[in-house]
């Protein structure tokens, strides 16, 4: 009885897991896309809205998917020099959040929490 409940337990964490990985696999991140209007295309026909984006894709929350690609043109591609100190004055950085920062990927973290609980679960049951 024992060995078939463990058994249980392995194949419906088994089972779960692989689901939770499916969906995690899925994201993108403005690094997939070539400019900002291939992922503007993107969000648009995902329906997603500056309520609405699962994938992060619109930073400050402005219906605009990943500003900061640019058009794919040459000028894109130019370097940007920076503005310069005034004289007297230290560098005091940007400060603020890198836009777009990855966030851990829930579903698999999830599934294995569950599936860690049921084998804990089932070594509970069977040392009764």
């Amino acid at each position: 009885m024992l060995r078939r409940f463990l058994s249980l337990i392995a194949v419906l964490a088994l089972l779960l897991l692989p689901l939770s990985l499916a969906g995690a696999q899925e994201d993108h991140n403005c690094s997939d896309f070539r400019s900002q209007q291939e992922a503007q295309q993107y969000f648009d026909s995902h329906g997603y809205s500056a309520t609405n984006d699962p994938e992060r894709l619109d930073a400050d929350n402005d219906g605009i998917a990943c500003e900061q690609l640019g058009s794919g043109t040459y000028e894109d591609h130019m370097p940007v020099t920076a503005p310069a100190v005034p004289s007297g004055m230290g560098n005091t950085g940007g400060g603020g959040m890198v836009s777009g920062e990855a966030q851990p990927p829930i579903a698999p973290i999830a599934g294995l929490l569950l599936a860690a609980s049921l084998l804990a679960l089932g070594v509970r049951v069977a040392r009764r």
